[in-house]
């Protein structure tokens, strides 16, 4: 392959990366999923046990 060929690969991949990391991050910081990541993060405090 030539190298404008692999460029272009390159570019493409990159972008593609940028869209899921934006995605994912997006995903994460909703406020529908507020509540949900805050009852998780409460989880190792709770002490149903004793």
């Amino acid at each position: 392959m030539s190298q404008e060929v692999l460029d272009v690969l390159f570019q493409i991949w990159l972008v593609g990366m940028v869209i899921i990391f934006l995605g994912i991050v997006w995903w994460a910081f909703k406020p529908s999923n507020r509540k949900k990541w805050e009852e998780r993060g409460r989880l190792p405090f709770d002490d149903k046990d004793g």
